[in-house]
């Protein structure tokens, strides 16, 4: 019973270390420095794997899913894509 309560906290600990992990972060910047009230807002996400992490903004994420899944469709229906 001991060694099997031994292997079952060692599996997960294993399960815990090998997933991959996205941070979510609200970033808040000024894009102009001569107006400095003008403070924008962009969620930015960090997913981190075992090989590395990268780090990205979830608008221009979001936009590229959005633009694949327009392309898919218009090859589906007309065998080509017309940009």
């Amino acid at each position: 019973m001991k060694k099997l309560l031994i292997n079952l906290f060692l599996i997960f600990g294993v399960l815990a270390i090998a997933q991959n992990k996205r941070f979510i972060y609200e970033y808040k910047f000024i894009s102009d420095s001569t107006n400095v009230d003008d403070v924008k807002t962009e969620m930015m996400f960090l997913d981190t794997t075992k090989d590395g992490s990268k780090y990205y903004s979830y608008t221009v994420f979001n936009s590229d899913s959005i633009m694949k899944v327009h392309f898919e469709k218009q090859l589906a229906a007309t065998g080509s894509i017309n940009v």
